[in-house]
């Protein structure tokens, strides 16, 4: 609207026109570059939105432009010949009589009927003539309709609002839903944006905020599923050799359920040591004593896992085995005390195999345990396990030497035994009192498992 010269500013012509349609002079002009121009003092009759000032705020940018308000697309505003008003015109070039542009702007210009098409424009309605631009322009000052926009201020505010809600949303659940998210997160800002220019003529920035979205989105995704992968992969490293496979499914399905780090947990713990062992590596070479303790550790270790045990570890010819973890199991207790009955009746049938084979027989000694156990993953930072630790622990392993005193194969706590009571054949043995227990506990010989 303005331009400014060697400290002067010049109007241009739409504001040459506004000021003579009000009547004002260049005293009731104020002009502030890059916030408005102000025109004062104006006839209330004629002003679309009075006010008490009697003013007309117009926005504009350090260069003097303001932004136009499009009414609509080419052909918005009524167009007449201009031999239609000129036959009015009497001798001395009045138009007495044509009261029908009494206190009216009329525009002037030449439109492509002529087959002249220069002064063709572009808009954000479409291609519109040069005279279609005014028109617009002094239509958007008459009904004092300016156009809004957000600051750098509100639009980088804009932008960490939609930052933090697809942050938190999308990192938290699924991917599906995390799409459906983002693909209304979309809708909703698009329909702001037209609900808020339809209604307030503001125009909120959607291209960047757009953009963002779906970088967000693609970035986050992108992240979420490599680090889900890798997880997985960790998971089966892990896990895969010393739980079924149902558990391994269970924990790739919901890996949340691993927890990093030691947790408290009601678990049953399993000891097993073979009896005998240095007389029986005497009398085998270290390739054969390798041989026949793979094979005993293979078979158990089959069974452990075919009741959804978890493997903690080999401690030479000892295993070490539990129940309830990573996946909870109500019954952990009954599940352990079944593979422990199957894992003595298989030896026996590998001991009547080695028997022809001429091969050393193997007898070994059980403990299980029921309790409060810590587990998780511990160790160092280069190095860790998922195991068991605490009291209850060391029950179970105290439980497995018990066997030498009472010449039993496998002994229960009265915890454990409590836990499985109607499921199981039992002998009382005694009530012992071992380190780091206060009160004596109740130790029982199991024997096998009701039908």
């Amino acid at each position: 609207l303005v331009l400014l010269y060697e400290g002067w500013y010049y109007p241009n012509i739409d504001l040459i026109v506004i000021m003579q349609y009000y009547g004002i002079g260049q005293d009731d002009v104020e002009i502030k570059p890059g916030e408005y121009i102000k025109l004062k003092n104006l006839p209330e009759k004629k002003m679309a939105k009075p006010n008490k000032e009697r003013e007309i705020r117009i926005p504009i940018d350090n260069k003097g432009f303001m932004d136009i308000n499009f009414a609509g697309g080419p052909g918005t505003f009524l167009h007449y010949s201009y031999s239609l008003f000129a036959k009015e015109v009497t001798a001395d070039d009045s138009m007495r009589g044509n009261e029908s542009m009494l206190n009216k702007i009329i525009l002037v210009a030449a439109y492509a009927s002529t087959g002249i098409a220069e002064d063709v424009k572009p808009s954000p309605l479409g291609s519109t003539f040069g005279i279609e631009h005014h028109a617009n322009t002094l239509n958007t000052i008459l009904n004092q309709d300016f156009l809004a926009k957000f600051t750098k201020t509100e639009a980088v505010i804009l932008m960490i609002i939609i930052a933090l809600l697809l942050g938190l949303v999308v990192t938290r659940v699924s991917i599906i839903i995390s799409t459906v998210v983002t693909v209304a997160t979309f809708i909703v800002l698009s329909l702001a944006s037209f609900v808020l220019f339809d209604s307030m003529s503001l125009i909120i920035p959607t291209a960047a905020p757009m953009i963002q979205i779906g970088l967000t989105f693609t970035l986050i995704i992108t992240y979420r599923v490599l680090t889900e992968q890798r997880e997985k992969k960790y998971i089966r490293q892990t896990f895969s050799k010393f739980v079924s496979k149902s558990v391994v499914d269970e924990l790739l399905k919901h890996p949340e359920k691993l927890k990093l780090g030691g947790d408290k947990k009601e678990l049953t713990v399993l000891f097993s040591d073979i009896r005998g062992f240095t007389t029986l590596s005497e009398k085998l070479t270290p390739e054969q004593l390798v041989e026949h303790l793979n094979i005993y550790l293979q078979t158990m270790t089959d069974i452990i896992i075919k009741y959804n045990g978890t493997l903690d570890k080999y401690i030479g010819d000892a295993i070490m085995a539990f129940w309830g973890a990573p996946i909870p199991q109500e019954d952990h207790a009954l599940q352990a005390c079944t593979a422990t009955i199957e894992m003595i009746n298989e030896l026996k049938r590998l001991n009547a195999q080695w028997d022809k084979e001429g091969k050393p027989r193997l007898d070994i000694g059980v403990g299980l345990n029921s309790g409060d156990m810590v587990v998780g993953n511990m160790g160092s930072s280069s190095r860790m396990d998922y195991t068991l630790m605490g009291d209850n622990v060391n029950l179970g392993s105290r439980l497995e030497g018990t066997n030498k005193v009472y010449s039993t194969t496998i002994i229960i706590s009265e915890f454990t035994y409590e836990k499985v009571k109607d499921h199981v054949v039992v002998r009382e043995l005694d009530l012992i009192r071992v380190k780091g227990k206060a009160k004596p506990v109740k130790i029982y010989e199991l024997l096998d498992m009701k039908a």
